[in-house]
Parts: C-alpha cells; structure tokens; sequence
C-alpha cells in the first residue's frame, strides 16, 4: 500500500499561480505603443479583475475577464498567461495550450508562457514537447523581471514555496530530470537532477526525486543518502519518509513512522505500516495497539484487517484473528490471502470441511498458491481423504 501512495506521490505536479506583482514585466505587449486612452484602460480594469478573480479561486469567472480585456487589446501577453492558468485549473487543458502557444508566437522568449507549457506538456504526458521547451528554457536569455510563482504539491496542502523566473534554472533541470527519466532516459535524468541540486540545494523535492532514481538504477544506498538529505532540510517530508522508510530495517522504520505520525496523526497508513514493522519485530502487542488505531481511522482498509488477524493469531485470540479475517473478505471478496488465513483458524479449531470451502477459495483466486494446496491436503488427509490429500501436496511441491 506504501508502494500506491509513493506511486501516486511521485511525479511533483506543480500548480501555477501568480503573485499581484506580474505586472511589473520588463517588457511591452506587441500593440501596445498603438492603443490609447480609453482602451487601455478598459483592458486594465477588466485584467485587474481577472487577476482578483484568479488568486481567489473563481476560475471560470477570471476566463470571462480576461475575454473582455483581451476584447480591448488582442496582444495583451499577460491576459493570455493568465487566462491559460484559469483554463488549467478548470481542466481546459487544451484552450490553456493554446493560450500558451499564441503567446510563444507573438514572443519566443516569454519566459513564462515557455514553463507553463512545459510543465502542461508534461502533465498531459506530451513528454518530447516537454523536454523540448525545457531545454529551450535553459538557452533562452534571462530578462528582468518580477513574477512570483507559486508551487503547490499535488500530494500537499498549502504553498510549498516560490520561485521566481531568475531561479528558474534549478527548477528547469528538476522537470528536466523528471521527464527523461519517464521516457527512460534515466542516466541523462541523472545529470539533471544532480544540476538541481548543485543549484539549489535546500530543496527537498530535487533529493526525493533523485533517490526515486537511484532506485531504478538498483542503487539503494545512494537512494537511502538522498532521502536522509531530504529530511535534514525538511524533517517532516513525507515523501522522503515513506520511500526511506521501505529502504530501512524495521528498528529504524518504527523511528521513521514515529516521526511521521507525530506529524500527522489523523493519517491511517503510517499507523498500519509501523504496525507491520513492530510484528516483524516481535513486539506484537504494539503492532496490535497500531492496528486498532490504524482500523479506528479506515475501517475500510481489508490490508489492516489481515494484518490485525496475523497480529491477533500470535497472541492466541483465534476468535479475534477469525473475525478480522471474515472482515477483510468482507471488504474484499476477491482476497485470497484472507481465505487462505482464515482456513487456517479454521484448521486449528478443527474444522477441516469449512476449512477446506476457505482453502478452495484461496485456490480458486490464486491457482499457484502452494501453501493454500498444501494445507488443503493437511486438512484432506486428517479426514481421510488420502486420495486428495496425496493429490494436493503434489500439487504444492510442483
């Protein structure tokens, strides 16, 4: 389950959003030097409030600004930057592209315009196109400018921190690594990476993704160095935790999961997790402890509820381990494992015919399960079925 949510955690989304004081470009919209008077201040009070409208989070209200400033002055670049961000947040993914797109027409340099499009590229799974207006990032002329951009995590809440267009480049190299290492480009994903962070070194983000890396490249101790890099910068990483935590023994994935749930205590996983490492441990009325705080948080997780029956079986409550078992083919019909666990309570109270109906069901889900035949056969055989007892341990040697 940990493996999902690093999985769904992995690629570092960023939302775009920018700060009030945008409008102080160092550059001129095409056009500009030919609208007067009356115009150009229609344009404004209708950019103004599409940019009011915007960073309060009514985004198809900031679109309808932005049409009607864009009606005043049809080169007015911010209004279409800004109007591209609204559609992404409302899904338009391709009006935003084309926003993007009239704005590089109009300016190859836009700086701006260029990132977006990449990191829309990117998130559209549109990789070649991503990594092309990257690397045109890296070689574009740096212009002054005072745009503030705002990066949000998909996996947070709240800003994660700023970036402004002069501290691009650690950044740039950051997605650079992302996207090649997607189209499995992994060594040049390397290099970018290790830029990142040669260039802005107090970003835990760039330490994560490169120990991501490492672990594809079967190079755990250097993955083990990144994440530990990440949690000194930032000890409440929870990326960083999670993907440490699956390289550690379990004395230090209990340390690791402590941390994690001072943190966040309203989380579930963490709880079920340290409570796994603590049966590994042998201390199993910790890892009952967890489980039951896990459970309490999501009682629809069936994982738990296995795992709370193996913890329960350790301590001689059949009854409970029962139950737990029953729950979690409840919640999931289709787990085999918890047929398989709950035949074997069955087996120990010396039901051997509901045994075996929970050992057929564990077969039939998992044909190539050797154990689930073999203790099929156990329960044959004390029944005196040597026939299919025979029959069943053969199976579980091949």
């Amino acid at each position: 389950m940990i493996r999902k949510f690093i999985e769904s955690m992995r690629e570092l989304k960023y939302i775009i959003f920018t700060f009030l004081a945008i409008l102080a470009m160092g550059y001129s919209s095409l056009g500009q030097d030919e609208i007067r008077g009356g115009r150009i201040n229609h344009r404004d009070h209708f950019f103004d409030q599409g940019q009011e409208s915007l960073e309060s989070g009514d985004y198809e209200e900031a679109i309808k600004h932005f049409n009607r400033s864009l009606g005043f002055d049809a080169y007015h670049l911010e209004s279409y930057y800004l109007r591209g961000l609204a559609k992404e947040n409302v899904g338009d993914d391709e009006g935003a592209l084309t926003d993007y797109n009239i704005i590089l027409h109009l300016n190859n340099e836009h700086l701006e315009a260029l990132f977006a499009r990449g990191l829309l590229y990117f998130n559209m799974g549109k990789l070649e196109f991503a990594k092309s207006d990257f690397r045109k990032m890296l070689i574009t002329p740096m212009r002054e400018t005072n745009a503030i951009f705002f990066r949000i995590a998909n996996f947070e809440s709240g800003v994660s921190g700023v970036m402004t267009m002069n501290s691009k480049e650690a950044e740039v190299h950051n997605y650079l690594g992302l996207t090649l290492n997607r189209l499995s480009k992994n060594d040049s994903a390397l290099i970018h990476f290790s830029k990142a962070i040669a260039l802005n070194g107090v970003d835990p983000n760039y330490f994560v993704n490169r120990g991501l890396l490492y672990e594809e490249l079967d190079n755990n101790e250097a993955a083990r160095q990144d994440y530990e890099s990440a949690l000194a910068i930032e000890p409440g990483n929870g990326l960083a935790t999670y993907n440490l935590v699956r390289l550690s023994d379990d004395n230090r994935s209990i340390e690791l999961y402590d941390d994690l749930i001072e943190s966040g205590p309203e989380f579930g996983e963490p709880y079920a997790q340290r409570g796994l490492a603590k049966y590994n441990v042998g201390d199993f009325r910790g890892a009952l402890n967890d489980y039951n705080k896990a459970i309490e948080i999501d009682n629809k997780d069936h994982e738990s509820f296995l795992n709370r029956g193996l913890v329960k079986e350790k301590l001689r409550d059949f009854s409970g381990a029962f139950k737990d078992y029953s729950k979690a083919i409840q919640l999931n019909t289709q787990f085999a494992k918890a047929y398989l666990n709950r035949g074997n309570i069955l087996t120990k109270e010396s039901h051997y015919e509901r045994a075996i109906e929970d050992y057929d069901q564990a077969i039939a889900l998992e044909p190539n399960s050797a154990i689930a035949y073999y203790n099929r056969g156990v329960a044959s055989y004390t029944l005196k079925d040597k026939e299919k007892a025979c029959s069943d341990v053969k199976m579980a040697l091949n």
